[in-house]
């Protein structure tokens, strides 16, 4: 009786590690459409969640101040959201450490695993 109820506790294991990399890959693939989108074209018709960039360790959203042009990382770990909020939320939010972003909103650049600003 202990091992079959091993077995299933190991097989529930096996299938939710199996959702979990699935779900990892699709919030890689919308991650990827987002920044291509945003470093060919600069503006983009959707936005991911905050669990997908959590999910895919790209924790540091990239932004240009709309008032000063000045381009900063904003760590989302830190960000008290639901994960399914979607980024184009917390936009209004961020404010320019420079102007205070009283001209415009931020810009986003895209999502990456460093706060290392983003290479052309």
């Amino acid at each position: 009786m202990a091992s079959d109820t091993r077995q299933d506790d190991m097989r529930a294991a096996a299938a939710m590690a199996a959702a979990n990399a699935a779900d990892r890959a699709d919030a890689e693939q919308a991650i990827n459409a987002w920044n291509d989108r945003l470093a060919v074209v600069g503006r983009t018709w959707f936005f991911p969640t905050i669990g997908a960039a959590l999910v895919t360790d790209n924790y540091w959203l990239h932004v240009i101040c709309g008032g000063c042009n000045a381009v900063s990382a904003i760590d989302l770990r830190l960000k008290p959201c639901n994960s399914e909020t979607p980024i184009s939320e917390i936009l209004p939010t961020i404010r320019c450490g420079r102007c205070l972003g009283q001209r415009s909103p931020a810009k986003p650049i895209g999502l990456f695993p460093t706060p290392a600003p983003a290479e052309p």
